[in-house]
């Protein structure tokens, strides 16, 4: 035997239903917010459950195979991402509609309320302390020529703000770190690590004694040459990072702040997902 949703014919003053529009829009914006709300919104308690938990399952599950995490399977995630929620919030807007023309409007009970509250409670935790918590995925907007060839002014990318939570910093990383006292973002590379020792001549960077290959480096000759391109040697101290740009004659980094504590990471650049100077960097990942 299937349980029903009770409702209540609800008319106002003069006898009209309540509002359509206002109805729906209500549900809508619900489910947009947090997908399962407009459901329990409308009396279908079950149903919103089921959506609210489900979606951030969804969003677990996919983190957890690392589907946002490159180009193709990333835009995959975001399309299903959009139209779940687009979907979720559609429902509740024509259901919301529908009981607004034929007020048959839900009774509110302490389930209804106790089911919104535990989705909304769900959403919070899976959130707090860091809105990178669930999807620890984040975009950027390059502004600066000093990691050019690997990343141009105009390209935007996608950072993994979780990977320096489980793995330490290494050689050849592109890194997203603040800056001390300003805090204010910064790319670079990590050229050496605790415990090195690397030193720099013109045209080149030698790190233990020997030599870097540094296909992604550039010397630009329309720059002035960089002042700091001859440095060191300099022995790195335990958890800091010597970083570095890859346009070595336009970059401010390491040769001139000195090492990075690596406590002041906060992420690690994956892929070019739009470039408003050349579209084929698109979906490029970074190495």
């Amino acid at each position: 035997m299937t349980e029903k949703a009770s409702f209540d014919i609800a008319l106002p003053e003069g006898g009209k239903p309540a509002s359509k529009i206002k109805r729906g829009c209500i549900g809508f914006l619900l489910s947009i917010l947090v997908p399962g709300l407009g459901q329990v919104y409308n009396g279908q308690l079950i149903p919103g459950f089921v959506l609210g938990i489900g979606f951030l399952a969804f969003q677990f599950l996919a983190v957890l195979f690392r589907l946002p995490f490159q180009f193709r399977t990333g835009v995959v995630f975001l399309v299903a991402v959009w139209t779940l929620q687009l979907a979720a919030a559609t429902h509740a807007a024509v259901v919301a509609s529908r009981q607004a023309k034929t007020g048959a409007l839900p009774r509110h009970t302490w389930r209804s309320y106790a089911i919104a509250a535990a989705i909304l409670g769900t959403v919070v935790v899976a959130h707090s302390g860091s809105p990178d918590r669930l999807l620890p995925v984040r975009a950027f907007n390059m502004t600066s020529k000093s990691m050019s060839p690997t990343l141009i002014v105009g390209d935007h990318v996608i950072a993994d703000m979780g990977y320096y939570r489980t793995h330490s910093p290494d050689r050849g990383d592109v890194i997203i770190f603040k800056m001390p006292i300003t805090n204010v973002l910064y790319t670079k590379r990590v050229i050496a690590v605790g415990g090195d020792s690397i030193q720099g001549s013109p045209g080149v960077a030698i790190l233990n004694g020997q030599t870097l290959s540094e296909p992604y480096a550039i010397h630009d000759p329309d720059e002035v040459p960089y002042d700091a391109e001859t440095f060191g040697p300099v022995t790195i101290p335990s958890n800091e990072l010597f970083v570095m740009g890859d346009n070595r004659d336009a970059s401010y980094d390491s040769r001139e702040y000195g090492p990075v504590d690596a406590s002041r990471v906060v992420g690690k650049v994956l892929f070019i997902y739009y470039s408003r100077v050349d579209r084929s960097r698109i979906g490029r990942a970074i190495q």
